[in-house]
């Protein structure tokens, strides 16, 4: 007879969001050791390691960034999954929001390569979640910007969404053209597209995640191909 204050371990093939969310708190101690570890084995404060040897922690630190970042994005989709993201309508002002994101956008490498087309038409404020509104867009434009590489182009418009109603923020890069179909873009680990790595490599849920906060706000994401021979990303939210 089993015992019900010890629930009964998830069957073979059953490991939903609270399987995972279990999986990444447990795998967050040694990650940070790693982190800790590495951090000082590449100072090489003693002077022990050759440049060879220090190329090589080098690498490993980096190695631990990403795998923290990975853990931390599977977290992030397990919770979303769960019902765990609480929602807080609130009145966004747009111009604001896109006002912020140029100045997001001044803190990465290269800034030049994203242009805001200021809104024209649409509503001035939208009746969303703001925080996750922005987490969203920020996910999509980290996307396009490392798929366009230096020197590329990123453009993020807005307008008013048909239909429903509210907003539809577009935003389309210059890189390589999206895999067919291009909602695979969505997907995790989304093939070998750019989109779904980041600059420096590792892999990325970015766009998985921003795909489940569209639908969490009640909204959409969808990926296609822009004229410009690279992706265009929309994402459609309610008012």
């Amino acid at each position: 007879m089993s015992d019900p204050s010890h629930p009964a371990a998830p069957a073979a093939g059953d490991l939903g969001p609270r399987f995972t969310g279990s999986l990444v708190h447990e795998l967050r101690t040694p990650i940070n050791s790693l982190l800790l570890l590495s951090e000082l084995l590449a100072a090489n404060a003693s002077g022990h390691l050759d440049a060879k040897e220090q190329r090589w922690a080098t690498s490993l630190q980096a190695a631990a960034v990403d795998l923290r970042d990975l853990v931390d994005q599977v977290g992030r989709l397990g919770r979303i999954a769960a019902g765990r993201v609480a929602v807080e309508p609130q009145t966004v002002e747009v111009p604001s929001l896109l006002e912020s994101l140029t100045d997001w956008c001044r803190e990465r490498p290269d800034p030049r390569q994203l242009t805001i087309l200021p809104a024209a038409g649409p509503p001035a404020t939208l009746v969303t979640d703001p925080r996750l509104l922005r987490e969203c867009l920020e996910r999509l434009l980290a996307a396009a910007l490392a798929a366009s590489g230096p020197g590329g182009r990123v453009e993020l418009s807005v307008r008013a969404a048909r239909g429903r109603g509210g907003l539809a923020f577009t935003v389309t890069d210059s890189g390589p053209p999206p895999p067919e179909p291009p909602g695979r873009l969505l997907e995790p680990f989304a093939a070998t597209d750019p989109r779904g790595r980041r600059r420096f490599g590792g892999s990325d849920l970015g766009l998985a995640i921003a795909a489940a906060l569209a639908r969490l706000l009640g909204g959409e994401l969808a990926a296609a191909a822009a004229e410009s021979g690279g992706a265009r990303l929309t994402l459609r939210i309610p008012g």
